[in-house]
């Protein structure tokens, strides 16, 4: 504590106290005393000049003098001389003063003032005489008229002038004791005030680490209202604390919303700073550029911007934005891209290596000047399955335009020639088979339109039952055996294990009859068609038709499940059929739950399959 608050107040209070006293005693003393010596040199003064009136009735008579000078010295308690014109003594006292002050006095010899007095003027003086004692000497002319006839001189002791302070150091006495106890009460008050700073310092130091509450005391004066400013400080930095801690956790919360979002958006989103540099990136966007380490590279680093980098450029350097649609990336794929610049926060200055130097080193994109935007998002749409399904979508309303057309122009012409020309009854009645036909394949078509719109829709309930799916597929085997026999082909049918599965019999019907139909059209004669139901899976039951047709190029198999879509658009018009048969298949395996697949070598045939969950939902299976 030797360095603390209190001690120094104290020390300090001592201090001042002590030399302030000491000061004004001292100043009071000295006063006092300085007050008495000159009332006693105007006493002396006095004394002096009476003594010189009286004498100077008796310097006629020099012996006198002398037992005068004895008497006066003892009338006045003093020592009396007489002296000439010359400054000779003619008269001396032995003085009441002792020997001591005799011999001193002796010793001493006359001042200055009977100089003065040998002028004519009565003059006074204190001095200190050999022994250390304070004297008062007094000197004035004897005069006759105008003419001087000499000077008689006084010396008194001060000893009595003095004694009244002697007591002055009891008064200092006193005043140590009243510096004592101020001194003391400085100690209760820096005691005080030091308690006071301890806490508001423990109360300072917990609310450095967030533990806010109140000061315990309550003053009035200034240190009281120090602490109470320091309270409302506190208080105000709490709220403020909390406000900040509540944006701090909406700004996390938003924060970590925003990147979910952004991760989980179909689109490719990247955003670049002020100098083209990639701060973030989506998976999307990784997987369409084809790198995944990108964060800190600079954009025309990454190949895959080839493309849009003066778009880019532009909108990092300039704040212009620019929209580009075409192919992109490693996979080629069909894209929107739009750069959209990220403005500058006002004030915002520019950093070392700023693009005009990232420009200059480079040698590439951001030269020319500093950068007008705070960066750029680049926000990409892979539209490829759009434009295709674009594609598919024209594609099937010319294919149904076409295949529609067909049949009706062929109604048209055959009833017109039954209408206008006179034909014989069996001519009559063949034209009317070819109508009926005609009309049966347009039914069947917009039959399949609906069923396959239905399913597309999911407005088609399905009633699932137990079906042993081998039992199943031999009945349509046996149903398309005319059909294989009319085609020149073999139709075989295959089992393995237990094939019962929870479907709807009618759709899987519609499945089986639509692989096997498929698989005779595209098989020429002499070929075989093997049907194969397994259910050695606990889990599902596969259905198999394979043929050895004309197979299916690697560049249609992605496609041959599409509507209106056929491999040999000419072959398929020919053998009949309404394009839709695998797209309904897709769509009824799908509704059931399972997978439909197709292998294919092209001159060696094709193998397509589906697959049943043996029970619905799938969850339920063991």
């Amino acid at each position: 504590m030797g360095r603390s608050l209190s001690r120094r107040l104290v020390v300090m209070g001592f201090v001042l106290s002590a030399v302030a006293g000491l000061w004004t005693g001292l100043w009071v003393v000295r006063s006092e005393v300085r007050g008495s010596m000159i009332e006693m040199q105007g006493i002396a003064a006095r004394e002096a000049a009476l003594a010189a009136q009286d004498a100077s009735m008796r310097w006629s008579e020099p012996v006198r003098l002398i037992g005068w000078a004895e008497q006066t010295a003892g009338l006045l308690d003093a020592i009396c001389r007489v002296y000439g014109p010359d400054g000779r003594v003619i008269a001396s006292s032995g003085g009441t003063g002792g020997s001591a002050d005799s011999n001193a006095a002796a010793q001493l010899g006359p001042g200055v003032e009977l100089n003065r007095a040998l002028a004519g003027e009565t003059a006074t003086d204190v001095q200190q005489n050999p022994v250390g004692r304070l004297v008062v000497r007094a000197a004035s002319p004897v005069r006759a008229g105008d003419r001087i006839l000499g000077v008689v001189w006084l010396e008194t002791p001060l000893a009595e002038v003095v004694a009244p302070f002697g007591a002055w150091w009891a008064w200092l006495l006193g005043l140590g004791v009243s510096v004592g106890l101020g001194v003391a009460w400085s100690a209760v008050v820096a005691r005080n005030i030091r308690t006071e700073l301890l806490q508001l310092r423990r109360a300072a130091a917990d609310w450095a680490q967030g533990r806010y509450h109140g000061l315990p005391f309550r003053r009035k004066d200034e240190l009281g209202q120090v602490a109470e400013e320091l309270a409302e400080m506190a208080s105000a930095f709490q709220r403020s604390t909390e406000d900040l801690a509540m944006s701090v956790e909406k700004l996390h919360l938003e924060k970590d919303r925003l990147e979910i979002t952004m991760q989980h958006l179909v689109s490719g989103v990247m955003a670049l700073d002020g100098r083209g540099r990639v701060e973030w990136i989506n998976p999307v966007m990784a997987e369409l550029i084809g790198e995944q380490r990108v964060i800190g590279r600079r954009f025309w680093g990454i190949q895959a911007f080839q493309p849009i980098y003066a778009m880019i450029d532009q909108a990092v350097r300039n704040g212009e934005g620019g929209r580009y649609d075409g192919v992109f990336g490693p996979a080629r794929r069909e894209v929107e891209v739009h750069v959209v610049p990220i403005p500058r926060i006002p004030g915002q200055g520019q950093e070392a290596g700023s693009t005009k130097d990232v420009g200059r080193s480079e040698g590439r994109h951001l030269s020319g000047g500093s950068s007008l935007s705070g960066g750029a998002v680049v926000i990409i749409h892979d539209v490829t399955e759009r434009r295709r399904l674009e594609q598919v979508r024209k594609e099937f309303v010319t294919n149904v335009s076409h295949e529609l057309k067909t049949p009706v122009t062929a109604i048209c012409g055959l009833a017109e020639t039954v209408v206008e020309e006179d034909l014989a009854p069996e001519e009559r009645k063949h034209f009317l088979e070819l109508i009926n036909r005609e009309a049966r394949r347009l039914e069947q078509l917009v039959r399949d339109l609906l069923d396959l719109s239905r399913l597309e829709s999911h407005l088609t309930t399905l009633h699932r039952r137990p079906v042993d799916l081998a039992e199943m597929a031999r009945d349509v085997v046996q149903d398309y055996g005319y059909a294989a026999e009319q085609a020149g082909s073999h139709l075989y049918l295959d089992k393995e294990g237990d094939c019962r599965a929870e479907v709807d019999p009618d759709r899987v019907r519609q499945v089986l009859s639509n692989l096997i139909d498929n698989a005779l059209k595209y098989t020429p004669a002499g070929g075989r068609v093997d049907v194969r139901v397994v259910g050695t899976d606990p889990r599902e039951v596969k259905v198999e038709v394979a043929d050895t047709g004309v197979g299916i190029p690697p560049e249609d198999r992605d496609r041959v499940f599409e509507r209106f879509y056929r491999v040999d658009k000419a072959r398929s018009r020919a053998t009949g059929g309404t394009g839709l048969g695998l797209a309904i298949v897709k769509h009824v395996v799908q509704l059931h739950g399972g997978r439909v697949g197709v292998e294919s070598e092209v001159g060696k045939g094709s193998r397509f399959f589906v697959q049943f969950p043996r029970r619905w939902p799938p969850d339920s299976l063991p």
